[in-house]
């Protein structure tokens, strides 16, 4: 009988450990890197980084830059803060290969950015085989950052950031601002919410075009 029990115990202990093993099934894991939600963040050129008011080597020193890092910091600035957004359903991928800017660059005509602060598309073919190195389906594409000072009655100065969202067939399919105002030149890093707040815009309604 001892025999017996000592043997149920050891096929009761086997039977459990196989029911924790086999029985329950692993759990799906979700993957946010499909092409479809794969955006690649392209930075504005340093043609395209304007002030309506301000040279740039003033807006270099009050910002604490260097004026030959000023359009790579504000560039990068931004990019940065685009991509490490953690609450975003998507993947932005910031590019920063020299060659990909270049082409896609020339494939951008810029004649209609000055007034009516839009982009047209020149080579789409070029456009679909950037995204599809990078497996991705759309660009985000920051085509202008301004600096704009408004004086009476307003006395404030006010950062435009002018964005695209692309697709691999449609080409441009979405065009934006985004935009908030400040008293003066401030480092981007002290701004703070008010800055936080207009990339967050941008992101949504990246997703809304993107995901819709």
């Amino acid at each position: 009988m001892k025999a017996t029990s000592k043997f149920l115990v050891l096929a009761l202990i086997i039977s459990s450990l196989a029911e924790l093993t086999f029985g329950k099934e692993e759990p799906k894991k979700v993957t946010s890197d499909a092409g479809y939600n794969r955006v690649l963040v392209i930075g504005f050129e340093t043609t395209n980084f304007v002030s309506n008011y301000y040279m740039n080597e003033q807006i270099a020193e009050n910002s604490g830059l260097t004026i030959d890092s000023l359009e790579y910091f504000y560039n990068s600035y931004l990019l940065n803060q685009l991509s490490e957004d953690s609450e975003t359903a998507l993947v932005l991928i910031p590019v920063d290969n020299g060659k990909t800017l270049n082409q896609f660059y020339n494939c951008i005509d810029y004649s209609k950015t000055e007034k009516e602060g839009t982009i047209e598309i020149k080579d789409a073919m070029q456009i679909k085989n950037i995204l599809n190195e990078y497996n991705a389906n759309h660009v985000l594409f920051i085509d202008k950052y301004e600096l704009n000072w408004e004086g009476d009655p307003f006395n404030t100065l006010f950062h435009v950031i002018n964005y695209s969202i692309l697709n691999e067939d449609n080409g441009k399919i979405y065009s934006g601002k985004a935009y908030f105002n400040i008293e003066k030149i401030t480092p981007l890093d002290e701004i703070g919410k008010k800055y936080t707040k207009q990339v967050k815009k941008i992101i949504a309604q990246t997703e809304k075009t993107v995901l819709k």
